[in-house]
């Protein structure tokens, strides 16, 4: 790590957990990995025992550096892995895998390290055909609309852009059983950034990721719209294809409480 703040560290834990059925402690983000600076916070991830009975985030600053501290059960931090691999999500995974174990017991932190580069390893689910055929839909009808702003000259045309250049890459990385990861490791990602090579795959679809680094700095209006419509009529091609003309779907209703959005078709 940039600087020792192996100190900050210690004075942490017997300032907050001394009372705590702690097991592990590790350093996550950019203070594991050598990349921080002055404006940096201190990630702090808390292991405890099963037998806590709480979570907790928090915030506080010692030795001048803002710590943000998580304390989860171990069973807890396995249920986050799990849940996220159900979503294409990998930042925990990516945060344990690059994580500077402080201490452990019993072996807490290696082994949650290990069951989350085997979540890693395993393909993420696929969606179905209507999935598919929604989503699709959602792409087109939404590049109508961006042309549509685009030919009234809104001002608010570039804050809409940069947002449904998320929605076209979402889709398009959860129809190819791909991670999504957040908007501020994107660019690093696509350009296959070393600092991503131990812990996840490479997007599997060059071509995009190339297309899609250009989107992401396109700086005018008029670029900003032909490089939206390459890039959804690249992505409904290698969804099979689509045509708004006629497209319907029909699925049996659901009218339970908890109802995924995700399912919703309206």
């Amino acid at each position: 790590m940039k600087n020792d703040y192996d100190n900050t560290i210690v004075a942490f834990i017997k300032k907050h957990l001394q009372k705590e059925k702690v097991l592990a402690v590790l350093v996550t983000g950019s203070f594991a990995k050598g990349t921080n600076d002055k404006d940096s916070d201190l990630d702090i991830q808390i292991i405890t025992s099963n037998r806590s009975k709480y979570r907790k985030r928090g915030n506080v600053v010692m030795d001048g550096v803002l710590i943000e501290y998580c304390i989860n059960p171990y069973n807890q931090v396995k249920k986050y892995l799990e849940i996220d691999a159900k979503h294409n999500n990998p930042m925990m995974c990516i945060a344990l895998l690059e994580g500077k174990i402080i201490f452990e017991k019993y072996k807490s932190a290696s082994l949650l390290k290990e069951y989350a580069a085997a979540c890693l390893r395993n393909e993420y689910n696929s969606i179905n055909k209507d999935r598919i055929s929604f989503n699709k839909y959602v792409l087109a009808d939404t590049l109508n609309k961006m042309n549509s702003l685009y030919k009234k000259h809104r001002d608010d045309f570039p804050f809409l852009y940069y947002i449904n250049l998320k929605l076209i890459y979402e889709t398009y990385a959860v129809f190819l059983q791909q991670s999504l990861l957040k908007e501020p490791m994107l660019k690093d990602y696509f350009e296959g950034n070393v600092r991503f090579n131990h812990v996840l795959k490479d997007f599997i679809d060059k071509k995009f990721a190339k297309m899609f680094l250009l989107a992401m700095v396109s700086k005018n209006s008029q670029d900003q719209i032909v490089k939206y419509r390459e890039l959804t009529q690249y992505v409904l091609d290698k969804m099979g294809g689509f045509s708004l003309d006629g497209w319907s779907l029909r699925i049996p209703v659901d009218y339970g409480n908890k109802m995924d959005k995700r399912t919703r078709i309206f």
